[in-house]
């Protein structure tokens, strides 16, 4: 598999090899990972990695899709901790999941996770586990929210990797209320945003119930998969989010490329959350 920048550029290729999976990120860094995903090897070849960049590709890109090997399921989410339970955002990069996140814990409501929500069926319910502290923000998003007050430490922010733009940021205002044990997801939003032309003259976030089909659809968009021939792994997969589809309320939610807009989208979401 390729992946690219949308230039035609590889940003990551991942192959299946008799030692297992290999994943090159193109100048950066090389990984192999045993067949039953219990052991990653990092394949340094003398060049220098700077230690966050090293972190990032790991614990953000190659962990996550090590998951399915073992038998669990992830998927591309950010969550946060809200008084109707534990809420997930998904959507492709760049749609504001983080971003909406950070104004959800500026507002006193915990981060679960930035990107990578690992999950299980305990048979009643679909629960969540948590990651680790801190949400990664893209440079725009970083300079809409430093203002805040609230965000004591945001100047002293670091760097996602040395090729990003992104910052790591509120660490330590999500470390302090970090949850330390899963949680019961009580609804999943797939974020799309757009434009005032696409959305509307209004302006207004809006919230759509999707119907199990179409929400089972989104999770295996969102799903993280690192074997796509292995027969036993797709079928457990799909399987698992077959049912994660019945028992998770799934909602569309249509929210303006406007950071001015995050307290309405907010509301909307806490207000859509209070009549689960």
């Amino acid at each position: 598999m390729l992946y690219d920048h949308g230039d035609g550029t590889a940003c990551v290729l991942w192959a299946r090899t008799e030692l297992g999976y290999f994943i090159r990120f193109p100048e950066l860094a090389d990984f192999l990972i045993s067949p039953a995903g219990d052991r990653v090897e990092y394949l340094a070849d003398g060049a220098e990695v700077a230690p966050e960049t090293l972190r990032h590709l790991l614990i953000d890109q190659v962990l996550p899709t090590v998951l399915s090997l073992r038998g669990r399921q992830a998927i591309h989410a950010t969550a946060v901790m809200t008084p109707s339970g534990l809420c997930a955002f998904t959507g492709p990069s760049g749609t504001g999941k983080s971003t909406l996140a950070a104004k959800f814990l500026l507002s006193g409501y915990p981060t679960f996770g930035d990107d990578c929500l690992a999950v299980e069926d305990t048979g009643d319910h679909i629960f969540g586990a948590p990651a680790y502290p801190g949400l990664r923000l893209w440079s725009d998003s970083f300079d809409s929210l430093a203002g805040n007050p609230i965000s004591a430490d945001l100047d002293g922010a670091k760097w996602v990797s040395d090729y990003s733009w992104k910052y790591r940021a509120f660490d330590s205002e999500s470390a302090a209320c970090f949850p330390s044990d899963p949680q019961p997801l009580a609804i999943i939003y797939r974020v799309v945003r757009e434009t005032k032309a696409d959305h509307g003259a209004c302006g207004a976030p809006l919230i759509e119930h999707l119907s199990a089909r179409d929400g089972l659809v989104e999770l295996l968009n969102a799903s993280f998969r690192l074997d796509l021939v292995n027969r036993e792994i797709l079928s457990r997969e799909f399987r698992f989010f077959e049912r994660m589809a019945l028992k998770v309320p799934i909602r569309r939610l249509r929210m303006p490329d406007d950071f001015a807009a995050l307290p309405a989208v907010q509301s909307a979401v806490l207000n859509d959350l209070a009549t689960l």
